[in-house]
C-alpha cells in the first residue's frame, strides 16, 4: 500500500470540532496526518495523526531556511499560499512517504482509502479531491523532486518568490496559480493529473458512519465534507455515527444534544 501523509499549519486557539476531526482520522489508520500548532495539543490523538508544537516564528525560519526566501507571516492564513512547497519544507517528516498533501481542520473524512486507491496513485502523480482545480482542503502530491518543485513554475498573478516572501496579502496560489502551472505541466507530458469529485460541502446532509460518509439523499458516498458554513461550536466525545447538514450537527448523541442547547 502506498503512504500517505496529509500536512496542515495551524496556528491559534485548534476549532472547537476538533475531537470530531480527529475521530473521522483514526478511522482511516493508513493515512497520516502530520499538524503543525502553537495551541495545546488534544487529548485521545489516534496514532496516525502526530501534532508538533511551533511557533510563527520558528516556522518562518524554518521555511526561510528550506526555500532560501526571506518568509515573514504574520497572519496564520498567509500559509495557505505557500502550500505549494510543503514538501520541500517538511521533507525532514515526508521523506518516507510515497504522496504527501495538504488539508484543512474544517473537513470531517470518510474512507480515503475507497477513494485514493493504489492503481490511481500508481497512475497519476497529483490528485485532487475538485474536479475543477488543486483542491486546498486536499490534494496529494507525488514525492519526489519534480513534483515538489513545481511551485517553483510559478508566475501569475506574480512570482513565486514575491507571493511566498509577502507578508499578509493572500495570493489563493495554492488553488489558483498551481491549477495553472499543475495544468501547464501536465500538458506538457512531464506529470499526470486528475482532479476529481471527491467531496461535499454545505449543501444537503451526510451521515458519518464508522468511518463513512454517505450524502442522505442520493445514498451516495464521500471522500470528506467540508464543514464550511456548518462548522460551529462543538467538542464532541467519541461517536460512531451522526449526521451534519446546513442546520448544524444531529443525532442523538450527548455532544449533539449540547450542540443544540447552545452549549
Amino acid at each position: 500500500m502506498k503512504s500517505i501523509c496529509l500536512i496542515d499549519v495551524y496556528f491559534g486557539k485548534l476549532p472547537n470540532w476538533i475531537n470530531l476531526f480527529l475521530e473521522t482520522c483514526r478511522y482511516n489508520p493508513t493515512v497520516n496526518w502530520i499538524i503543525f500548532i502553537d495551541d495545546k495539543i488534544p487529548d485521545n490523538v489516534p496514532p496516525n495523526v502526530k501534532f508538533i508544537k511551533y511557533s510563527i516564528k520558528n516556522m518562518n525560519i524554518l521555511m526561510s531556511r528550506t526555500l532560501q526566501l526571506d518568509i515573514k507571516v504574520l497572519k496564520p492564513y498567509k500559509y495557505c499560499d505557500i502550500r505549494p512547497s510543503f514538501g520541500v519544507i517538511f521533507n525532514e517528516w515526508l521523506r518516507d512517504y510515497d504522496f504527501w498533501g495538504h488539508t484543512d481542520l474544517d473537513v470531517l473524512f470518510g474512507d480515503i482509502r475507497a477513494f485514493i486507491s493504489d492503481s490511481l496513485m500508481s497512475k497519476f502523480d497529483i490528485i485532487s479531491s475538485d474536479k475543477r482545480k488543486v483542491c486546498g482542503p486536499f490534494t496529494i502530491f507525488r514525492n519526489n523532486k519534480t513534483v515538489n518543485t513545481i511551485y517553483k513554475s510559478i508566475k501569475k498573478p506574480t512570482h513565486y518568490k514575491e507571493i511566498f516572501e509577502t507578508a499578509d496579502k493572500h495570493y489563493h496560489s495554492n488553488e489558483q496559480a498551481m491549477t495553472t502551472v499543475v495544468n501547464e505541466i501536465a500538458n506538457q507530458g512531464l506529470i499526470k493529473k486528475t482532479y476529481r469529485d471527491l467531496h461535499k460541502y454545505d449543501i444537503g446532509s451526510y451521515v458519518w458512519e464508522d468511518g463513512k460518509i454517505k450524502c442522505k439523499h442520493s445514498g451516495e458516498y464521500t471522500m470528506y465534507v467540508h464543514l464550511r458554513k456548518m462548522k460551529d461550536k462543538l467538542d464532541p466525545k467519541k461517536v460512531n455515527t451522526f449526521e451534519v447538514n446546513p442546520q448544524g450537527f444531529q443525532g442523538d448523541n450527548e455532544w449533539v444534544q449540547r450542540l443544540n442547547d447552545g452549549k
